[in-house]
């Protein structure tokens, strides 16, 4: 089975997961069973693995968005980079945001940015409480039991 986790992600990025323009989603933290590389190959070809994990994303409904679960994608690794020579230019343009936002966001020592691969967008939102009727929407990330 497949590692689970339910990642909260603004609309305003969902709508560029869902286009497929937004490749990465980032990160100050990622979850410790996703598989983290500090050499990124942009034309590095996917190929699913055992390694891969599933993240479940919940909107939130700051920001404008309807507080469900909207859909999911595959990730297969996380890039890290040091703040310290980070090309902000270049991170912002993967995460497809301003340079200046990426450089305000990744306020830390290191930065990732979760590599976002076979997306599925839900025909109608779920509820949390389809998961777990306990579950609270995480502020960033949190793992979900798989049954």
């Amino acid at each position: 089975m497949i590692p689970t986790v339910l990642i909260s992600i603004r609309r305003e990025h969902n709508k560029e997961i869902f286009a497929r323009r937004k490749r990465f989603e980032g990160r100050k933290t990622v979850p410790r069973i996703l598989q983290v590389r500090n050499d990124l190959d942009p034309t590095m070809t996917y190929v699913p693995s055992d390694t891969d994990v599933r993240f479940i994303i919940y909107e939130p409904k700051s920001g404008g968005g309807c507080g469900k679960v909207v859909g999911e994608f595959i990730a297969d690794f996380a890039q890290s980079f040091h703040r310290a020579g980070a090309n902000f230019a270049a991170i912002g343009k993967a995460l497809c945001v301003t340079e200046a936002f990426a450089e305000q966001y990744f306020d830390r020592d290191v930065g990732y940015m979760i590599r976002v691969r076979s997306t599925l967008r839900y025909p109608v939102p779920v509820s949390l409480k389809a998961y777990d009727r306990r579950l609270k929407p995480p502020q960033s990330w949190r793992y979900l039991k798989t049954p």
